[in-house]
């Protein structure tokens, strides 16, 4: 049971509603339905005031390799879910390697999945991501592997089953170009890096 049901359970315990939560597949989308209705069983199905809302949520496939770990949301409304190690290996100061997830995704075409470093690893320890941000494309079907890199000046031990990085999934846009031998003017034009100055 996700956090939010957990909550919205023990919300019904104290007061006089049900709620039925059920799964809705369309496209690449599962809906959750949330349905609250009063408890009193003497009212007829077609007197009762139902409340209900839906979240939609992106249908990811995922297919794991032995002993790792379904990437999950910490917090409701987070962004980014966590991406756990499947290996294990020591980081060297200003050393990079590739560590497995040992996850395979199947991503619907018009997403994208962004790579992203973990907050707490990069202030704690100095662990980072080489080429942050990475990118996984729709048409990537082979293990997410994440390219870490140790810019502290100390070794650093990446445990199996720990965070190493956070996913988020993103909408894109195909873009088509269109040459021409002018282009519009703005109040910015060519200017470039240090334009705006740091005060």
């Amino acid at each position: 049971m996700s956090e939010r049901e957990q909550a919205l359970a023990y919300h019904c315990s104290k007061t006089r509603y049900v709620c039925s939560v059920f799964d809705i597949a369309w496209l690449n989308y599962t809906f959750k339905i949330y349905i609250f209705y009063l408890r009193f069983l003497y009212i007829p199905p077609y007197r009762k005031k139902y409340v209900f809302f839906a979240v939609k949520m992106l249908k990811v496939k995922i297919k794991k390799s032995a002993g790792a770990k379904t990437p999950s949301y910490a917090h409701k409304g987070d962004a980014g879910m966590d991406l756990y190690a499947a290996e294990e290996c020591t980081l060297k100061p200003m050393e990079r390697k590739l560590v497995g997830t040992g996850i395979r995704i199947a991503i619907p075409h018009g997403y994208e999945a962004q790579i992203r470093p973990k907050s707490g690893l990069a202030i704690e320890h100095g662990i980072s991501h080489a080429n942050s941000v990475g990118t996984i494309d729709s048409g990537y079907r082979g293990e997410i592997k994440v390219p870490m890199i140790n810019l502290s000046d100390r070794p650093y031990r990446i445990e199996k089953g720990k965070k190493i990085a956070q996913m988020v999934f993103a909408k894109v846009e195909e873009a088509v170009f269109e040459e021409t031998e002018e282009l519009d003017e703005t109040s910015r034009n060519e200017n470039g890096f240090g334009s705006t100055g740091l005060d």
